[in-house]
């Protein structure tokens, strides 16, 4: 095949699944912003377990850098689990919503509960694992996605827009860099 054929049948299929783009994920709650610049005081209250993480991976070495690093950042404990997929690629994961359906279960880390609190993913071939991880937990898990989100900013309760990909504005959305 040549690249053209390929874009054009890549433009097509993504043009017949946008006007789905919404569907595939349920309204997102919009959490309060901070409504004061006070910093409360913590000495009396009860300490809180802290939330459970999971940073899903893939073989892309920079990928895996730059969510490890928010992962760092944040300062909780959190787990890694490396997810492999299989060649099957071909059709656009738009098309299946949240599923397992391109991810090598055999190769991958096991995906079961308690689901975590809080997911962060990059890239588009773990999107929709982590769509179907917050399926599994009925909602509770938030979704954190670094870089372009292919299925739609209100999919994912933050997504954190790298300096290499230019993103609109988005009520959800912090830029670095």
């Amino acid at each position: 095949r040549t690249r053209a054929a390929f874009a054009n049948k890549s433009a097509a299929l993504c043009a017949a699944v946008s006007t789905r783009q919404y569907a595939l994920c349920a309204p997102v709650p919009r959490v309060a912003g901070i409504r004061s610049m006070k910093t409360p005081n913590f000495d009396h209250a009860p300490q809180a377990r802290p939330p459970q993480v999971w940073v899903l991976t893939t073989e892309k070495l920079g990928d895996n850098a730059q969510v490890r690093a928010i992962a760092d950042a944040l300062g909780w404990p959190y787990e890694l689990k490396r997810l492999d997929f299989t060649g099957v690629n071909h059709f656009h994961f738009r098309v299946f919503g949240p599923s397992l359906r391109n991810l090598a279960v055999e190769r991958s880390a096991s995906l079961m509960p308690p689901w975590p609190d809080l997911l962060l993913t990059i890239g588009r071939r773990a999107t929709p694992v982590a769509l179907w991880i917050r399926q599994q937990s009925e909602g509770k898990t938030k979704l954190v996605l670094v870089g372009q989100p292919r299925v739609g900013f209100a999919c994912f309760d933050l997504v954190v827009g790298n300096p290499q990909c230019p993103l609109p504005a988005y009520p959800n959305l912090i830029r670095l860099g």
